[in-house]
């Protein structure tokens, strides 16, 4: 786990960041009060991190997914991680 934050600007609002082999994974939109891993903190493959949220510009639960080559999410370039679609 890189960073766990439910300060993030209102069109993240509550996010995780996860370093892994080929990038950093962002989960964002999760529910206020749902984050079960912190700061720092070592995540398993199929380890809950959160609950599915709606914050931003959105009435249902929903999770924005991507992974980038930095962990600022402001100046990361997305890296492709099914090349069968590429």
């Amino acid at each position: 786990m890189v960073a766990a934050r439910d300060d993030w600007p209102d069109r993240l609002r509550i996010n995780a960041l996860i370093q892994g082999d080929v990038g950093v994974a962002l989960y964002a939109h999760l529910r206020e009060g749902s984050l079960l891993v912190r700061d720092g903190q070592a995540v398993d493959a199929g380890e809950r991190i959160a609950s599915a949220g709606n914050s931003g510009n959105s009435t249902m639960p929903h999770l924005h997914f991507h992974v980038m080559d930095r962990t600022d999410p402001w100046e990361a370039d997305v890296t492709p991680i099914f090349r069968s679609y590429l």
